[in-house]
């Protein structure tokens, strides 16, 4: 690799704008300054930087010509080593209104001091008073000036100095600017928190700045780092005791670190301002970063309050309505008793969970929902769901419109914490009697999950959508399962019904049935022979990516039928290592793709794995990311078809042509034009890991089992996987990593508290749910697709279950009156618009928990 250093004279593309940075600079030579252009993702530069950039040139064409850019893998401010360069670095701080410096006077500064000029200045700020012909006039404007120049630089010598490595040192750059070095005098140890920096390089930086061990920074930093490695695996907290060893074991386990930590905490327990919060739990003390213990508390608040609102329709009305419904669309008419119940549940209740396995009906009970709630008067109905993907399945199988979640609420980045914020919230609410149905629940995190309670409006009505047994969400929190579970003696606070009876599969499918054996923690029965749809290919691990290119791109296309580009999905737990997604990738795209054209500009940069494949011309590739703009969404599949050069504004782009499938069987691929630039946003589709495939469907599945992919391989991601076929399964791998799989479940370690706020909230405002009982689920029937006679029903032995309001309706539901109101009358059933329901919000919207009470001894143990 070679090294450049030079100026940024123009920045044609900021790295947020996708991709690299794309920068014109003046580098030194031998000869001079001369001009080109530069590359980098590691740290984003501004007009008038010094720069040191380590990378390699490489061959673009741009207009019809080829020219070289020098693709840097590290860049570092520095200071110019030549006369020239030195001219041109001080031309661009120095100027004549300001500083009282001409071009003359500049270079005249740069003769007397030779090419280690700034060099020299650095030393001795003082000397650059000579660049004016009035220095007790602009002195204070020159060194001013020059400080914030070399603050970066200070920064960079600080942290080099340190051991601090590149990628991290270009990360705290990006972060903290022209202020970094004014942050890392007050506080090094607030860099940990920059992502892709951790402790390990704060603790290095804070070491060498001579802060020491014990250093309440470094322990405030430990606990932190701890903390947010929990969130990074699904936890919102983390019981005290272990939040001491974690940061213990960062800070080095010498006599007495444990202690130092358990102090620190012990004193933030009392404090409310802190970084962290300590709660007292039923199972001892808990530690929490601020935003992590608001958002779970926050959604038990709104959730019982919503509990304690009287429901908005009698139920006689509610059975009417369905009735109605059913009555004029046949497909609602062959439900069982469950799915009757699950309708009329969510229908009379403020807030609602239903759940169940795919080929449940959870979409058709969701589409019949709608339309009885229609039957009743609500005009405001939003269905969305977490993913542009799931939204747009959501929307086809009930012909409603759905959005993604994200944009229902109006998120946007927050730039400085990387979150989101939301512009509809409790200042701006969903309009009034909004009823939001969200589908896919369980990839919903805490924090998302209180912006959605916290844009309800008072008499809004929350109806969740998801399968409690797949994977739970990417960011911190357990949402749909601790609803599910908070409960008040033997009963669920939270109204819910779990559909069981599978419609989708035909009724010789062992797919389904085994799906339940996997949920229940055990290892179907499987062989090499196809059962029911469903074979087991034991292989080890050097074997397993052979044996799935040969079944996709063999049997599974040539006796079956299959396209293995549309109808096939090849899942991994992981993208690196064997038999990952990339190394399927890179050998489907080799089979099916063999005469793929290279795409010019497309290649590996500094920060890239060299083991991840690149696009090519005629490969399946996924996007990655939303572009609303084009109704494309994250999880979108299509066909690379083409490169072209496009000229916009006098500037000429190369796109690659992406051919997305279409929606609706029949409908024309929607051709979309991709910036080179940001090829990183469409990965190859030929294989994909089972999380990207949560929420979507296909004709046929391979998965891979690998004990190569113990650490992400459990029961939920093997589940999830098992339940996105609809026809045929193939599971190849080894026997022993099932095993494993099965008997692992990686959810059940995260550690969250939403079903404890909840049960504390009821308690706390006196809310217990009527005595009701729920309805059981119907015993199994297999039902035959397409069939036109309505399924047997065994129906459950519960007064009213599925039957016709005439012959006697559910009992009514009974809830606590809210203090100081009158007992709610029943509406009458003959009006056509529900009279809003009454509620009330807190004021305050996050929750106050109670003071934690003094810990009694000495430690967290108790």
């Amino acid at each position: 690799m070679e090294t450049i250093a030079g100026i940024v004279t123009h920045v044609r593309k900021k790295p947020e704008e996708g991709g690299s940075g794309l920068y014109v600079v003046r580098y030194e030579t031998a000869g001079g300054m001369v001009e080109a252009k530069a590359s980098s993702r590691s740290l984003a530069l501004e007009v008038g930087d010094w720069f040191l950039a380590r990378g390699e040139w490489r061959p673009n064409v741009f207009r019809g010509r080829t020219e070289h850019i020098f693709n840097a893998v590290s860049v570092k401010p520095d200071l110019p080593a030549t006369r020239d360069g030195a001219v041109v670095f001080l031309s661009r701080i120095f100027e004549a209104g300001r500083h009282g410096a001409t071009p003359a006077s500049i270079r005249a500064f740069v003769e007397a001091h030779g090419a280690a000029a700034c060099r020299k200045a650095e030393q001795n700020p003082e000397i650059l008073t000579g660049i004016t012909s009035d220095p007790a006039r602009f002195r204070g404007f020159i060194l001013a000036d020059w400080a914030r120049r070399l603050s970066n630089r200070r920064a960079v010598v600080a942290m080099s100095k340190a051991g601090v490595d590149d990628h991290a040192i270009g990360r705290i750059l990006e972060a903290y600017k022209d202020d970094t070095w004014k942050v890392l005098r007050e506080n090094p140890y607030v860099v940990s928190r920059v992502p892709d920096v951790g402790f390990p390089n704060a603790d290095k930086l804070g070491s060498d700045m001579g802060i020491p061990p014990g250093d309440e920074r470094r322990i405030e930093s430990a606990v932190l780092s701890a903390l947010d490695r929990a969130r990074s695996e699904g936890s919102t907290g983390l019981p005290a005791v272990r939040a001491s060893e974690e940061a213990a074991a960062l800070l080095g386990r010498d006599a007495g670190t444990t202690g130092q930590v358990e102090n620190w905490l012990l004193a933030a327990a009392g404090r409310r301002d802190g970084p962290v919060r300590v709660d007292r739990s039923p199972k001892g003390f808990v530690v929490h970063l601020p935003e992590m213990l608001v958002a779970e508390a926050y959604v038990a608040r709104r959730i019982v309050d919503m509990l304690r609102v009287p429901p908005a329709h009698a139920p006689e009305r509610v059975s009417a309505a369905i009735e109605r419904v059913f009555a004029g669309n046949r497909k609602f008419a062959r439900f069982d008793a469950v799915q009757r119940e699950a309708v009329r549940s969510a229908a009379l209740s403020q807030v609602f969970i239903l759940t169940g396995g795919p080929g449940t009906g959870k979409t058709t009970v969701t589409e019949a929902l709608i339309a009885v709630l229609e039957d009743l008067g609500h005009r405001r109905i939003d269905l969305v769901a977490p993913t542009g993907k799931a939204a747009k399945r959501a929307s086809a199988a009930t012909k409603r419109k759905a959005s993604t979640l994200h944009r229902r609420l109006l998120a946007r980045e927050d730039k400085r914490t990387g979150g989101s914020m939301f512009g509809v919230n409790r200042e701006n609410p969903l309009p009034a009697g909004t009823v939001l149905l969200v589908d896919e629940t369980s990839m919903i995190d805490a924090q998302t999950m209180a912006a959605v309670v916290d844009a309800l409006p008072p008499d809004g009505r929350l109806v969740l959508i998801g399968d409690p047994h797949q994977l739970p969400s990417v960011g911190a929190g357990n949402v749909l399962a601790d609803l599910l579970s908070a409960r008040t003696g033997n009963r669920p606070l939270v109204p819910s019904v779990g559909l069981a009876n599978i419609y989708r599969q035909e009724e010789t499918s062992s797919i389904a049935r085994e799906s339940r054996t996997v949920k229940d923690g055990k290892v179907p029965f499987m062989d090499n022979k196809v059962r029911g749809g469903l074979a087991f290919y034991e292989h080890d691990a050097s074997g397993i990516a052979d044996e799935v290119v040969r079944l996709v791109t063999g049997p599974m296309r040539t006796q079956l039928g299959l396209d293995p580009a549309r109808d096939v999905a090849v899942m991994s737990p992981q993208a690196p290592g064997p038999a990952g997604t990339w190394d399927l990738n890179a050998r489907l795209s080799a089979a099916l793709n063999p005469g793929g054209r290279a795409i010019e500009g497309v290649f590996h940069g500094p920060r890239d794995d060299p083991k991840m494949p690149l696009p090519r011309v005629g490969d399946r590739v996924m996007a990655t990311r939303n572009d609303e703009e084009n109704d494309v969404f994250n999880g979108d599949v299509g066909t690379i078809v083409g490169v072209e050069d496009r000229s916009t504004e006098g500037r000429q782009r190369r796109v690659i042509k992406v051919a997305f499938d279409p929606d609706a069987a029949g409908a024309r691929p929607k051709i979309v034009e991709h910036p080179v630039s940001r090829w990183r946003e469409l990965i190859l589709a030929y294989a994909c890991t089972i999380h990207k495939m949560q929420g979507s469907q296909a004709t046929a599945a391979v998965i891979v089992a690998s004990g190569a992919h113990a650490g992400m391989l459990d029961r939920t991601i093997l589940y999830t996987g098992w339940t996105r076929p609809e026809e045929l399964l193939f599971v190849v791998g080894e026997r022993s990593a099932l095993e494993d799989a099965v008997s692992r479940r990686a959810s059940d370690l995260r550690w969250t508290r939403l079903a404890e706020f909840v049960e504390r909230a009821a308690l706390e405002c006196g809310f217990a749910p009527a005595r009701r009982e729920a309805a059981r689920p119907a015993q199994a029937v297999p039902v035959t697709p397409g069939s036109s006679t309505p399924p047997r029903v065994v129906p459950p032995s519960v007064p009213g279950a599925g039957v016709p309001a005439s012959l006697g309706g559910p009992p009514r539901v009974r809830v606590h009156p809210l203090p100081g109101s009158a007992p709610a009358a029943a509406p009458d059933a003959a009006a056509v618009r529900p009279e809003p329901a009454r509620a009330v919000r807190p004021a305050v919207p996050r929750i106050v928990l109670p003071r934690p009470a003094p810990p009694s001894g000495p430690g967290f143990g108790g």
